[in-house]
């Protein structure tokens, strides 16, 4: 099986594609890498936020606390010390994984427990997803664009491999 997103966050339909398009191609890291490049623009797209986005909005007393600290509550991801956006919106940082084989895909953030508490959420703290969730996992409208966007790669990667391995 290909090693892209942890399973349990995959949607079924975007996991039937992987599997299917390394199963028939093999050589699949182009589209991976076409994934990747679109995950880290999703991801930068959050920290331009003015508003709540896709999120659930901020507690009172925490908007409160960040428009005094950087000037305004949002983007929701922003946080003191930056960590969080440059392992999610840089290829490269000292906080970002970001590997890329023939068949697998790990991206994502290390080194930061604090990603898990906005990935999650906490006893005081709404969940602010910032990773592909399924659409049983979440809002079925929220994920859909990214995740569509992504089978579209890899079943136009797999049509053109195809074309240009002679199957077609």
């Amino acid at each position: 099986m290909v090693k892209t997103i942890p399973s349990n966050l995959l949607d079924t339909e975007l996991h039937r594609i992987i599997g299917e398009t390394a199963k028939k191609v093999k050589y699949i890291k182009p589209a991976l890498m076409s994934v990747r490049d679109d995950w880290y623009k999703e991801n930068r797209s959050l920290f331009t936020l003015k508003s709540k986005g896709k999120f659930t909005d901020l507690k009172a007393s925490t908007k409160k606390y960040k428009t005094k600290k950087f000037g305004s509550p949002y983007p929701i991801l922003l946080a003191k010390n930056g960590r969080i956006k440059s392992g999610l919106t840089q290829k490269s940082s000292a906080y970002t994984v970001n590997e890329v084989t023939d068949t697998s895909m790990t991206v994502g953030i290390t080194g930061q427990d604090y990603f898990l508490f906005q990935q999650k959420g906490t006893s005081k703290m709404a969940a602010h997803p910032y990773i592909f969730k399924s659409q049983k996992q979440n809002n079925p409208d929220q994920w859909t664009l990214q995740r569509d966007r992504w089978i579209k790669i890899f079943s136009e990667y797999q049509a053109r491999r195809l074309k240009t391995m002679g199957a077609v």
